[in-house]
């Protein structure tokens, strides 16, 4: 209990008392009690008591309004949960193991309170023993492994693992960090000498260390005050433990190896403990051990207000200290005093702002000996990137690198968490944009993106250094020596990230069809444009500790391959351009250690602006082409953009580009060509801008145009020549962006924010030729690009232009929709002349018709004639031949993940026979199945087709009378090598239209939110809600909701008697909001004594308890805090006796029972009643007793709930009976 005043003088009184007479571990109750008024204090421990008057001028114990809440057992190691302490070593105290009852406060003149309890952590409910080994074949087996310390916890048994070379629940895994490397420069510690308050007093203290290295004289410990210290260290290879008290002589212990050597700097570990008292020093090294005898007459207590490892620091003055610093590896490194405990292992990477931790040098968690140029790297690829351990500066902190460039763009280092529902998120980056250095920082209540440089730094001449330092919401970044200040917004000062630092890049997507799940905030610029860091980078230090990034480069190489290398080059000041490798008019420009050709004047592509050469220009023909459009991986939010078009076209009015979102459908970036000049209509949340630029480009000219968006900074380019730039006069710049689309519009409607002949131009377009269309990297003409074989670009030539009509015909108008499910198109055997020489059938298709026919070969001739078939069979293709009495079938493969190809995409079928051998080959998505029991047999397919459908009137379709008929698009049926257009060339048609009708609406990931499940169908979609806890077309509104404001109130429900169901699945879903810390939030009863499911907040942690006839199963989590006010979804999937558990966005939580076997029982029996709100009875607490009546009420928000397809709350708002 205390303030948050560490700033007062160093002659603060400190006041120590401490009872001797009573022996407390006794597992007794013992009364205590602390008086204090003015100058008197009294400690009384049962009948024992000890006074004592303060000599001092103000008696009054802190303030009330700053005083720190009490805490009992121990004091919380999470930084943030607390502020400044006026004693910060208080959070490195042993947790008191026992048992606290009759707390009271008394405080004058307010009189006597007993306090309400507001949270804890660790207390217990049993005094169960869950430690207790287990004996197999005689040997007895310990929980923890590895040397963990068990403890028991409600929960069963935990490990702690601090003082070990692993972690885990068990102990089980090597840990990485488990050692500290010193090279002759580093030091690690703590100092509180500046602050009386945080001197502890103790009467034994305790130091234990491992220690290996190759050097016979370096300084391993020192703790102490100035004239009162303890020091541990090697000289000529032997370990001195030396004792100072003030006004005595030193008194020294030495030991020597007992290997032949005599000594311990050979290379191998060594472990030291050092006991000390007043009166008594002990010394031992490995399995030798001394002791001697000690005198301080002038002090009544052991102090400590600092202590170093591996050396002092410079302006530390301690007389008669002069050792070198160690030089090797240290690890296992504890501190006991009394009630202390410091692990300075972990005390390495905590950052307090250098307020009392002390470090210096380049500190590693490795055991390694220093590597030339180890953290010397370079970033060859902009996409690659190496991953570090998260930087724990939750509310202080520093970080430190040094870079060498000479690319404008990129991204250097990201560190950030996952955002969470209707919450912003904890995030830090550093980017360059424009060869400037920006910083970007949120801690949960808003951001800050700071430009940290006044000139550019991408010379790639020198190296550049760059500092951060930051306490709470302040900080300071340094970059060569210049300083910038910067404040974050709002109240939150922590940074809250448990997820990895990225150094180079993200995992963004790599191309138009690779879907990254990876969120990176829009303040980060070069995220959304995909440019990683490309230049060299050396010197990081996390806290000023080196992340021992070397071992991390060699166990993700094969990850990183060419992209990331050791070194940096020496040619990085090299003319690569001097020798003009740049082709036809192209622009070079030096790149790190490379060159680039900038082509936008030149009429040509490819590296070196020769591609159309060489080789053929690729290009889409927009007056044979359909527009395409490209779905982007995932929506970005965007307040940057590169976009980049190289076209041709003599049309006066058309769409260039034209963008999408689902989200925010005012969100737009349209470009257009309006008689020779470009219009940029650039649309956001609240404010509409135009931009015109260039003339007379409807020439039949190649040209370039380039639009480069960075925040509120607009600049326009054409054919390689910056014509404009702009300042946007809008505070709101974010763009959503789901959808990009070349040579048309998106958008079926005008708007009213665009000019008259703006609007007139939407419906029109593209009709000319782009060889390029890029939006921030992504080749939005990748699928559609086409060769050409125009020896000169600038030429077209009508032959090329028919040779194209002629080639795409059929592909082109062969499209048509099957309407209802017995349309169906007949065509006749003129057209199947030659399909038994060669017989090859291919087409497209796409529906949702799980079973249907496709296509068949029917004849009405008595006498024996082959026939075929294709149809869907639940999901798959089934191709069936028969000739003679013989009938042979195969079924396509089984697609990876439970896919199927009714699902609305367009596949490909290829059914053909192999020359050599006779065998029929069925190709479904570059799938092979092979029908092999044909060999030998010649096709005489002498029949008419049926696409579709067979009308049951027509011979021979006996077989097929039952299977549903086609309802979706068929498109480019070829029968042997000629293409068929099913509208021109069927004889007979029946509810069948022109091109592929639909609905244009699409399932992806983002039409349905929260978890929503989208159902694709014929001429809509519908987003499924019912397991996400919202409704609304999208699943984007709260679902049916009730506030719950008694201990007294629940909603259940109860199933008739003649149906309580038992299942050995159960799903359902969860939303609440609520400040209360247990409560329970849903129960199932069971008519079947012992079975039960609850759902419930502990703490306001999450458990979920239940039991299925033979044990109770137990699922925690202990990560955050839920009972904060703020909206979540809990979705729990039961499977036998596992379970998964989804929390609002969070990774799934996958239990598995341990020794789980035949016997164990899987079914959730007889379930007579579930509760919303509460519970009737107390199956889910570790004590249970039965009463009739609810317990745990609930009070808050709760919406959404389904049990099983039950939406209990739904059901009672519209009023059905219970």
């Amino acid at each position: 209990l205390g303030d948050e005043l560490n700033y007062l003088s160093s002659e603060r009184p400190v006041i120590t008392l401490r009872l001797n007479d009573v022996e407390v571990s006794d597992y007794r109750w013992h009364r205590l009690t602390l008086f204090q008024a003015w100058e008197n204090v009294k400690l009384q421990l049962d009948d024992t008591v000890i006074f004592k008057n303060l000599n001092q001028h103000s008696f009054v114990f802190g303030n009330l309004k700053t005083n720190s809440d009490m805490f009992i057992g121990g004091v919380p190691k999470d930084t943030y949960l607390l502020g400044t302490m006026s004693s910060p070593l208080k959070r490195h105290t042993i947790p008191f193991a026992g048992g606290v009852k009759n707390l009271l406060y008394r405080l004058h003149p307010q009189g006597v309170t007993s306090p309400q309890l507001t949270e804890s952590f660790g207390t217990r409910e049993s005094n169960d023993d869950y430690c207790k080994p287990t004996t197999h074949l005689g040997k007895e087996n310990y929980y923890c492994r590895n040397g963990g310390i068990c403890y028991s916890t409600n929960e069963g048994a935990n490990c702690d693992c601090s003082f070990t070379d692993f972690q885990g629940r068990r102990c089980e895994h090597a840990r990485s960090d488990s050692n500290l490397s010193f090279n002759g420069q580093e030091l690690i510690g703590y100092d509180v000498s500046n602050n009386s308050a945080a001197i502890i007093r103790f009467r034994s203290e305790n130091i234990t260390l491992s220690f290996k290295t190759t050097h016979g004289r370096a300084l391993l410990y020192i703790g102490g005050d100035r004239l009162n210290y303890i020091q541990i260290a090697l000289d000529d290879g032997a370990v001195v433990a030396t004792s100072k008290f003030v006004g005595t002589e030193k008194r020294i212990i030495r030991i020597f190896s007992d290997y032949p050597s005599s000594r311990f700097d050979d290379d191998r570990w060594h472990t030291v403990t050092v006991f000390r008292t007043l009166t008594l020093m002990t010394l031992s090294v490995d399995n030798l051990q001394d002791e001697i005898r000690q005198y301080a007459p002038e002090i009544d207590w052991l102090v400590n207000s600092f202590a170093y490892l591996g050396g002092i620091p410079k302006d530390k003055n301690i007389p008669e200290i002069e050792v070198e610093n160690f030089r090797g590896c240290l690890k296992k490194i504890k501190y006991e005093a009394d009630a202390h405990l410091i692990n300075f292992i972990t005390l390495a990477d905590q950052g307090y702002g250098q307020s009392i931790i002390r470090s210096a040098g380049d500190l590693t968690f490795s055991c390694s000996k220093p590597v030339t140029y180890a953290d010397v790297f370079s970033f060859n690829s902009g996409q690659h990137y190496i991953t570090l351990p998260k930087w724990n500066s939750v509310a202080s902190g520093s970080l430190s690198f040094q870079l060498r460039t000479q690319e404008l763009d990129g991204l250097i280092l990201y560190h950030g968490s996952l955002p969470t529902a209707k919450t912003g998120h904890d995030y830090f980056a550093f980017e360059l944009i424009d060869g400037h250095l920006f910083m970007i920082i949120n801690l949960g209540s808003g951001y800050v993106r700071l430009q940290t440089t006044a000139e550019k730094i991408t010379d790639g001449t020198v190296w550049h250094s760059v500092m951060l330092e930051r306490m709470g919401r302040t900080g300071t970044v340094v970059v060569d020596n210049i300083k910038t200040d910067f404040s974050t917004p709002g109240v939150s000062a922590n940074l809250i990230i448990e997820g990895p630092i990225y150094l180079g890049a993200v995992p963004w997507p790599r191309n138009e069809s690779d879907f990254v799940d990876f969120h990176v905030p829009y303040p980060i610029w070069t995220a959304n444009l995909r440019k990683g860091y490309i230049g060299c980078l050396k010197g990081v230090r996390i806290n000023g500790i080196s992340p021992n990034i070397a071992s991390l480069f060699q166990e993700q190489q094969s990850d990183i391959k060419e992209g990331i290398s050791h070194g940096c080059p020496t040619n990085m000041n090299k003319d690569f351009c001097s020798s003009s490798p740049c082709k036809n008019f192209g622009r070079c420009e030096n790149g790190f250690n490379s060159f680039r050709c900038d082509c936008s004047v030149s009429a040509m592509e490819g590296r070196f602006c020769d591609k159309g050469i060489i080789r053929e220009p690729e290009f889409v023909d927009f007056s044979m082409d359909n527009a395409p459009s490209l779905l982007l991986p995932k929506s970005i939010e965007s307040e940057a953009e590169t976009i980049e078009c190289k076209f041709r076209s003599n049309d006066e009015r058309s769409v260039l580009l034209d963008t999408k979102s689902i989200k925010s459908p005012d969100h737009r970036i349209l470009l257009l060509l309006i008689k020779g000049e470009l219009e940029l209509h650039l649309n956001f949340e609240d404010s509409h801008h135009i931009f015109n630029w260039g003339s007379n480009l409807n020439d039949d000219r190649i040209h370039t145009m380039r639009i480069k968006r960075r925040g509120e900074k607009l600049l326009l380019f054409l054919d390689g020549k910056w014509e404009h730039n702009y300042f946007l006069p809008s505070s709101k710049i974010v763009l959503d962006i789901d959808e990009i689309a070349a040579g048309h519009s998106l958008h079926v409607t005008s708007s009213s924010h665009f000019t008259a002949r703006a609007n007139s131009t939407l419906g029109e377009r593209f009709r000319g030729q782009m060889i390029k269309m890029l939006f921030n990297d992504y080749d939005v003409l990748k699928n559609v690009k086409r060769r050409s074989s125009v020896e000169d670009p600038l030429v077209k030539t009508i032959e090329i232009r028919e040779r194209y009509k002629i080639r795409s015909r059929k592909a082109k108008y062969s499209s048509v929709t099957f309407k209802k499910p017995n349309a169906y198109a007949m065509i006749n055997d003129e057209r199947l002349a030659n399909i038994g020489t060669n017989y090859r059938i291919s087409f497209k298709f796409r529906t949702l018709s799980s079973s249907s026919v496709l296509l068949a070969f029917v004849t009405n001739s008595t006498h024996s004639r082959d026939s075929a078939s294709l149809e869907l069979l639940h999901g798959r293709i089934r191709y069936t031949y028969s000739f003679s009495s013989r009938i042979e079938t195969v079924l396509s493969s089984a697609l990876p993940d439970e896919q199927v190809l009714n699902d609305f995409k367009w596949h490909s079928v290829l059914v053909h026979q192999k020359s050599l051998g006779g065998e029929h080959y069925l190709v479904v998505d570059n799938r092979s199945t092979v029908m092999d029991s044909i060999q030998g047999h010649v096709v005489n397919l002498d029949a008419q087709l049926y696409i579709g459908h067979v009308p049951v009137d027509i011979f021979g379709s006996e077989r097929l009378k039952d299977v549903p008929g086609f309802h979706g698009c068929i498109s480019s049926l070829r029968i042997g090598s000629e293409y068929l257009d099913i509208l021109k060339d069927a004889m007979e048609t029946s509810g069948i239209v022109k091109g592929c009708q639909g609905s244009y609406a699409r399932c992806s990931s983002k039409q349905c939110l929260n978890r929503g499940k989208c159902i694709q169908k014929s001429n809509s979609i519908k987003c499924d809600c019912s397991m996400t806890t919202y409704s609304g077309e999208r699943c984007d509104s709260p679902g049916t909701t009730y506030m719950f404001d008694s201990s007294l109130s629940a909603i259940y429900f109860e199933y008739p008697q003649s149906i309580r169901p038992s299942t050995n699945r159960d799903e359902m879903a969860i939303g609440f909001r609520t400040r209360q810390a247990t409560a329970v939030l849903l129960s199932v009863q069971c008519n079947v004594d012992g079975d039960f499911f609850t759902v419930f907040l502990k703490n306001g942690h999450l458990h979920v308890r239940y039991n299925l006839g033979s044990r109770d199963h137990y699922v925690g989590f202990s990560d955050a805090l839920l009972n904060d006010d703020k909206h979540h979804a809990i979705i729990i999937y039961r499977r036998e006796a596992n379970l998964t558990l989804y929390i609002d966005n969070r990774e799934a939580i996958y239990y598995s029972p341990p020794g789980a076997g035949d016997m164990e029982l899987v079914t959730l029996n007889m379930q007579w009643r579930v509760t919303v709100g509460a519970s009737f009875n107390l199956l889910h607490h570790m004590k249970r007793r039965k009463r009739d009546r609810i317990y745990d009420g609930y009070s808050g928000f709760m919406s959404g709930v389904n049990f099983n397809g039950l939406m209990i709350l739904d059901m009672l708002a519209q009023g059905c009976s219970f």
